[in-house]
């Protein structure tokens, strides 16, 4: 396990398994995915987008499924020095839950 430290916090960050839940955050949006691969250093992970589907509420607050999506895009991260696992588009991945989210104002 490696220390991740931001502003607000200190927490334990463990290696994400191949088939976890994630979230990929490219700016204000956030798609649903899942882990498919762990190189063995556990420095490399890559996420693959899957399928939603609205399944109730209104726009703002929408509920969601998710199912695996083989087709996804695929979105490599690595685990930096200050603990955090980054992609090199300056996006951001959040391991152990799925969420969806569209900027409405693009």
């Amino acid at each position: 396990m490696s220390t991740a430290t931001s502003s607000t916090e200190t927490r334990k960050v463990e290696t994400p398994k191949v088939g976890d839940a994630a979230t990929w955050s490219p700016f204000n949006d956030r798609y649903p995915c899942t882990v498919v691969h762990v190189s063995p250093s556990g420095k490399t992970v890559l996420v693959q987008e899957d399928h939603y589907f609205v399944t109730g509420g209104t726009w703002p607050d929408l509920t969601y499924s998710y199912a695996r999506n083989p087709e996804g895009r695929v979105h490599k991260v690595t685990l930096r020095r200050s603990g955090r696992y980054r992609p090199t588009s300056g996006a951001y991945v959040c391991f152990g839950s799925r969420d969806r989210w569209e900027n409405p104002s693009f």
